[in-house]
């Protein structure tokens, strides 16, 4: 295995969420996410702030990954993650060998242009058209020697469950999440598998993730969950190259000084404005946590550790979960014929009877597998 994590039921390890899951609810075993950073994490204070500005972290880890790699591509997405960690590479004048685009336009335009600039979850497939072409256009002069691949995944999500194909297709994904994370699977482009077919060490540099953050009985403290890890990654999808690393720029073990800083930047915002700390408190918020972190934890985070942000459109993400994604309701299906349909539910269905036990519900309703979390407390929240 070629993971910063993975999974184990007892002592089988297993590359696959979903294998995990139905082998742990078939022998009656937990299932246990082992995650490589954790043990730095464990020994580290979280408490200190680091000494640097995050943008100095942002640098330092641009540079680590340059040296380490013969190849990097990073996959960009036109969002504050993607495009923070890009710039930390061109103000350094650190050579980015490819910068990957996916896009839906074939799929999704119809959709898009009804909503206009709506901030509707739904019109995420906006974001492509609103937001990343501007930016490439600008990328393009400040990047000479870089290779931009720009692609259109429309034909990857509708060949994503085939008429062809029974409840089985949930095994071709190692996490089955939302058919949207579909477009970020690089290992069908006859270029990118040509770059890894020469035998070079390739990074796949990925914008993985915003801090999750909360407060508990008045104690800030930061989270990293296997889900955020899985979603639209490489790791999310089997493939059969053991050169290419998905690096995430921003949750890494080598990382754990830029993730401490970022954390206490949060925590000093919300001292300074404790009126936003009832949308951190998770006694508050209980189940309703995973929602507001969507709806207003990510928007509202990215001016206080971003100095890069330029206000670039961005939908609302999905609050919903593998079960229930807005993305999945709505956009997808009024491509594809009712014989798709019933196969990509009647394989949701078999995950449900194969590994309930592992699955959240709502309602009654599935939503998404069990997500796995470590957390580290950053310290007493100021109360004014």
């Amino acid at each position: 295995m070629n993971r910063s994590s993975y999974y184990k039921v007892g002592r089988i390890p297993f590359d696959s969420k979903v294998e995990a899951c139905i082998f742990s609810q078939k022998v009656n075993k937990p299932i246990e996410w082992v995650y490589d950073a954790k043990e730095v994490f464990d020994k580290y204070d979280w408490s200190v702030e680091p000494l640097f500005s995050l943008d100095y972290y942002y640098d330092k880890r641009a540079r680590e990954i340059r040296e380490k790699y013969d190849y990097v591509a990073i996959t960009y997405s036109g969002g504050a993650d993607s495009h923070n960690m890009l710039l930390s590479f061109i103000r350094q004048d650190l050579l980015v060998d490819e910068i990957l685009v996916a896009h839906i336009s074939e799929l999704s335009d119809k959709r898009a242009q009804a909503l206009g600039d709506s901030s509707d979850p739904t019109n995420i497939v906006a974001e492509h058209r609103l937001n990343v072409i501007p930016k490439l256009r600008d990328l393009r002069g400040k990047l000479p020697n870089t290779k931009f691949t720009v692609v259109d995944m429309s034909d990857r999500v509708l060949d994503f469950v085939s008429t062809k194909r029974e409840e089985d297709w949930i095994y071709d994904y190692k996490d089955v999440s939302p058919i949207w994370n579909v477009t970020r699977d690089w290992f069908h482009i006859p270029e990118f598998k040509n770059t890894l077919d020469s035998g070079k060490r390739v990074a796949l540099v990925m914008g993985s993730e915003k801090p999750r953050m909360a407060i508990v009985d008045g104690s800030v403290y930061t989270m990293f969950t296997d889900t955020a890890l899985l979603m639209g990654t490489p790791d999310s999808f089997k493939h059969q190259y053991t050169n290419v690393v998905a690096e995430y720029f921003y949750w890494d073990k080598t990382t754990v000084d830029m993730l401490c800083k970022q954390a206490h930047e949060i925590k000093r915002q919300l001292e300074l404005n404790p009126s936003l700390q009832r949308l951190w408190d998770k006694n508050l918020l209980g189940d309703s946590y995973n929602d507001v972190y969507r709806t207003y934890h990510e928007r509202m985070m990215i001016p206080w550790i971003y100095t890069t942000w330029d206000n670039g459109f961005q939908a609302v993400k999905s609050k919903g979960g593998t079960w229930t994604s807005e993305y999945d309701s709505l956009w997808w299906k009024d491509s594809v014929d009712s014989k798709q349909v019933e196969i990509f539910n009647r394989g949701l269905k078999y995950l449900e009877e194969q590994a309930n036990h592992l699955i959240l519900y709502k309602d009654g309703v599935p939503q998404r597998l069990r997500t796995f979390m470590i957390q580290y407390k950053i310290g007493s929240i100021a109360q004014r």
